[in-house]
């Protein structure tokens, strides 16, 4: 009983080396068989282009997070912009408030002077002197 093991461990390990030995040589004929003919080059341009998604969701949320700092500034000090937001909030009618000021440029020049000096009409309500 002995022996038939010891030979049955004797074939097991010449088949073992056999194979490690099938598989140097094979690896070795492998790698004299490649041979580099030219170094690879980095392309030109990238395969895709992944920028483009990159530039558009910065940008989506930077307008998000914008957004969310004006709402969180605006609810830690509120401004009241109108006669009738201040009446709603305090309960007083204001006497009187300043109107929106119109800030373009007044243009310069001989037809526009006299489009300003003709062209005024007065407002609602008040008689032309």
């Amino acid at each position: 009983d002995t022996r038939r093991t010891r030979a049955a461990l004797y074939e097991t390990e010449q088949l073992r080396d056999r194979a490690a030995t099938g598989l140097d040589l094979e690896t070795r004929w492998q790698s004299e068989r490649l041979v580099v003919i030219e170094p690879a080059l980095r392309p030109d341009q990238p395969a895709l282009d992944r920028r483009m998604p990159f530039i558009i969701l910065g940008g989506a949320l930077s307008a998000i997070a914008a957004f969310a700092a004006a709402l969180v500034a605006e609810m830690r000090h509120p401004v009241i912009r109108s006669a009738d937001h201040m009446q709603r909030v305090t309960g007083i009618l204001p006497v009187i408030s300043v109107p929106h000021a119109d800030l373009r440029p007044v243009p310069a020049g001989p037809v526009a002077r006299l489009v300003r000096a003709f062209g005024q009409r007065t407002p609602k309500g008040l008689n032309a002197p």
